[in-house]
């Protein structure tokens, strides 16, 4: 395989599951504009649903490919499978959401563990737990898919549901 058909591969591989979770923060991010609205708050945050969608893209397709996320892929039931990385993946964005905020309130502060603290009390814990839950149910989804996609596989997923049924 050459270097121009491995990036073509990784472009496409990342840029599916890139839409997924575009697709998953756009409906997530829709809920919230609209809850908000009620209370007559504005809100708007497409881009922060772009680039989450494009990290946890990559994320994802490294995660795939590591042990840790192939760790009970052909030993146990695939719903014990499909908890179990969306758990991992969960874990793994709440870090990276962790590490950003405290980066930014390292700006303010002296030293790390200030960081920390400043992080923690300007940190909504609802909006927090809200976020991670909606991760963990993207996750959900698409751990659900990829595993039936392993199940019938290569192409077989999108076939049933992007042909029409011949009679």
């Amino acid at each position: 395989m050459s270097f121009i058909e491995k990036v073509k591969h990784e472009l496409k591989e990342v840029g599916i599951v890139t839409l997924y979770f575009l697709i998953c923060f756009g409906i997530i991010l829709l809920l919230k504009k609209l809850f908000l609205a009620e209370y007559k708050v504005e809100f708007n945050a497409l881009s922060a649903a772009v680039i989450g969608a494009l990290v946890i893209g990559k994320v994802v397709v490294i995660l795939d490919k590591t042990a840790i996320g192939n760790r009970f892929q052909r030993s146990h039931a695939a719903f014990i499978d499909v908890f179990y990385r969306s758990l991992v993946y969960t874990f793994f964005v709440a870090l990276v959401v962790a590490a950003e905020k405290v980066f930014h309130a390292s700006h303010e502060t002296d030293d790390f563990v200030s960081a920390v603290l400043h992080a923690l009390e300007k940190t909504d814990i609802n909006h927090f737990w809200a976020t991670v839950i909606g991760v963990f149910l993207s996750f959900v989804g698409f751990n659900v898919f990829s595993t039936i996609s392993r199940h019938l596989g290569k192409g077989e997923l999108v076939r049933l549901f992007f042909t029409s049924k011949k009679k």
